[in-house]
């Protein structure tokens, strides 16, 4: 596997990320990544309507499994939800001012769902800016954060991996946020860039 300073981001790995708008309930594909509290109670937005089209049986099933410490994640079978078969869950870090560790912990949220994942067989998956809600990440850095966890971790699996992965974004700001992110980006490789000198 390439080191982080060695990886480059081709222009076929954005193939395998995409933006939409919109219920991340119209998903259809493997799994739906939600951030949850640590307890693996729902937190309001999208955590909290998976909860509730998974069915009380889904909550139920949490209980042996928690709590998890923030950065963690878990997988789940999805209930009663017909478009996937899974959620996973994830602990986002509560945000105080960026300087108690918010970051890396954000980044283990990606790293942790997509590595239970890929060893659960799920490629494609859906998933928001986590802890950008309840947890006052600011959504910028947040969403950084996100699109370089997904690209880092697809341009690693190699570009025939099957891996698809799609953001929703819950409004026009998130979506012009990637949007401006994925252009700057798209603009170093352009330049033969890695990506870490982003």
């Amino acid at each position: 596997m390439a080191s982080k300073e060695d990886l480059m981001i081709t222009p076929r790995v954005f193939s395998y990320l995409r933006l939409e708008t919109g219920n991340i309930l119209h998903f259809h594909g493997d799994a739906l990544v939600i951030d949850v509290n640590e307890d693996l109670s729902p937190v309001p937005g999208a955590s909290r309507a998976v909860f509730e089209a998974a069915g009380p049986d889904f909550l139920s099933s949490l209980k042996a499994h928690g709590p998890i410490k923030p950065g963690e994640a878990i997988v789940m079978p999805g209930g009663k939800l017909d478009r996937v078969t899974h959620v996973i869950l994830v602990a986002p870090p509560k945000y105080q001012d960026g300087q108690h560790g918010e970051e890396e912990t954000l980044r283990e949220c990606y790293k942790n769902a997509f590595r239970v994942a890929k060893e659960k067989g799920l490629s494609r998956l859906a998933f928001t800016s986590l802890g950008t809600w309840v947890y006052n990440y600011p959504r910028f850095p947040a969403s950084k954060i996100a699109l370089l966890e997904a690209l880092e971790f697809l341009a690693e699996q190699g570009e025939e991996a099957p891996f698809r992965f799609t953001i929703y974004c819950f409004d026009k700001t998130s979506f012009r946020n990637y949007g401006m992110l994925m252009n700057l980006l798209i603009e170093e490789i352009g330049e033969g860039k890695p990506y870490a000198r982003w």
